[in-house]
């Protein structure tokens, strides 16, 4: 988290206003790092659940003696049920808000200044923090931080069956997802596939129908993405093919030529997910793309991304290949 927050901020005032609909008017102090850091304070609740509980437990068979009914066993049973109960109560509470405290204060981190005016829905909201609560991993609160500060920044980016669908995601799941990185081309709607990529980056069968099974390779994908191309008023078309921050130029020389690139195809959720990691290409999986490109019949000049926002961006000069 950030040593010193801006509370005046358009990003952090924003992030405060998700944070109170989410889970109240605590919002602000977990962000000020005078007040103490949110994952200390959380980490104290808990200690004092911890030994609230003790004396209660304690307490409750001091405060009892004997009548001579035989009703002491039951009373002190009940008791210390329960202060059972409210002990864990108080516990599973605390934890789940420092994961809050603990999501929020990477979120702050990620959110740019500039974000939207538009406010991020209601439902969104409950649903998120309904599920968020519940992370205590690390790496999987990694995710779910860049997903609220992509909210925040531009409501609508991630639909809630994303976060249905990561809610179901285990710490190792999330680890095979992204080693995917590397092959996600055209901004993350598909995945590049071929023999030697499946194999370099361990999309076995059974990996692919895990991925399938957990929500973020399409049923059925696999089965080769066309792209048409030809010659109109004697101007060649041209399509664009990305890998991270590596554009690919693709210009056709014979009119009737078409290409074909196999692909896994990504469902929405498989796309969000995936956007939350940092652009990132491989030079062997490039290298296999233009491999294939070429022998259909193309020239193909390689780019690199100055500038970049969501789906628009800009490039450098184009070289051959």
């Amino acid at each position: 988290m950030q040593a010193n927050i801006n509370l005046d901020s358009k990003a952090v005032r924003k992030l405060i206003g998700v944070l109170s609909s989410g889970v109240g008017a605590i919002a602000a102090p977990w962000l000020i790092r005078a007040k103490a850091s949110a994952e200390a304070d959380a980490l104290l609740t808990i200690a004092s659940a911890q030994a609230q509980a003790q004396v209660m437990l304690n307490g409750s068979v001091a405060e009892l003696a004997p009548d001579g009914d035989g009703s002491l066993d039951t009373e002190i049973e009940i008791s210390q049920g329960t202060s059972a109960i409210r002990s864990r109560i108080l516990y599973q509470e605390a934890k789940r808000q420092r994961n809050i405290a603990d999501i929020a204060g990477i979120a702050i981190d990620e959110i740019p200044d500039d974000v939207s005016d538009e406010p991020v829905d209601e439902d969104w909201i409950a649903r998120f923090f309904n599920h968020a609560q519940d992370i205590s991993s690390e790496k999987m609160q990694q995710i779910w931080a860049k997903i609220l500060s992509g909210e925040i920044y531009r409501p609508g980016s991630f639909s809630m069956r994303t976060l249905d669908t990561l809610r179901n995601i285990s710490p190792n799941e999330a680890k095979l997802i992204s080693s995917l990185n590397p092959l996600l081309m055209n901004n993350g709607k598909q995945l590049f596939k071929s023999d030697n990529t499946d194999q370099k980056f361990d999309i076995s069968v059974a990996n692919e129908l895990l991925l399938k099974e957990i929500g973020i390779i399409e049923t059925g994908s696999g089965l080769g993405l066309e792209y048409k191309m030809s010659k109109m008023d004697g101007i060649d078309s041209f399509s664009l093919i990305t890998f991270g921050n590596i554009v690919l130029i693709l210009d056709n020389i014979d009119e009737k030529s078409t290409l074909s690139l196999k692909v896994h195809g990504l469902t929405t959720q498989g796309s969000e997910i995936l956007s939350t990691l940092e652009p990132e290409h491989n030079e062997d999986v490039i290298e296999e793309a233009v491999k294939v490109i070429k022998s259909s019949g193309f020239t193909v000049k390689r780019a690199n991304m100055i500038s970049r926002d969501g789906a628009k961006f800009s490039i450098d000069t184009p070289m051959i290949l």
